[in-house]
């Protein structure tokens, strides 16, 4: 199975596209702990922060991993000498930025998309079932 999916060009493009949001992500970390504390410790400190508020949000909790997301920034800034209080705020502001790009999205699809909840899971599933019966070997 895995060669007949290697062999396909979505998959090459799932992995480029999966890497770009990594990436992407790692840039929106860094630029703002460059501009929130220091070019130098941003450098240092980014991909950790990154891996840490990404494992935070495997810890069942709050939706949208609020509260244990903080914590896990919290505790990877104070490693590198920002003061808790400091962290936790900064690890506030930064999930309140992603979580405010999120909500924005979101209402760009209900209300100017006019797409509801039950369309959008027929189009998932329509979408799945085109890509299961493509899939199919012959």
């Amino acid at each position: 199975h895995f060669t007949t999916c290697a062999r396909s060009s979505k998959i090459w493009q799932a992995l480029f596209f999966g890497a770009l949001t990594w990436l992407s992500s790692f840039l929106s970390v860094y630029v703002f702990l460059a501009m929130a504390v220091d070019a130098d410790l941003a450098k240092r400190a980014a991909l950790e922060f990154l891996a840490a508020t990404s494992l935070a949000y495997m810890i069942p909790g709050l939706p949208g991993g609020i509260g244990i997301y903080e914590a896990a920034g919290a505790f990877v800034l104070k490693r590198w000498g920002i003061p808790y209080d400091q962290g936790l705020l900064l690890s506030a502001a930064f999930h309140v930025a992603q979580l405010a790009f999120a909500l924005l999205g979101t209402f760009i699809l209900i209300f100017f998309e006019k797409v509801n909840f039950t369309q959008f899971k027929a189009e998932i599933i329509r979408y799945k079932n085109k890509l299961n019966t493509s899939a199919a070997p012959e």
